[in-house]
């Protein structure tokens, strides 16, 4: 039995482009964070780490079901016995 093989976007592996787009959004948010910018912009500043915090947790609970559904995929139930 042959398997299949899938892959995510520009042939990388599944969940590279989403690691890739969560941590751009990291280092965006640090930039807002740590750059003075004007004055009046402290909503600014909560939108973006409430994003941040919001795409980080999406992405650990993505990559936490992908690896139960490897797991569920990777068993095979045992018919009669040895």
């Amino acid at each position: 039995m042959e398997k299949k093989t899938t892959t995510g976007p520009f042939g990388l592996p599944n969940g590279s482009m989403r690691a890739f787009l969560t941590t751009l959004l990291v280092v965006i948010t640090a930039a807002v964070m740590f750059v003075p910018v004007a004055k009046n912009t402290d909503d600014v500043k909560a939108m973006f780490v409430l994003l941040t915090g919001i795409a980080v947790r999406d992405y650990f609970a993505s990559r936490d079901r992908q690896a139960e559904h490897d797991r569920a995929a990777n068993t095979t139930p045992t018919t009669g016995a040895a």
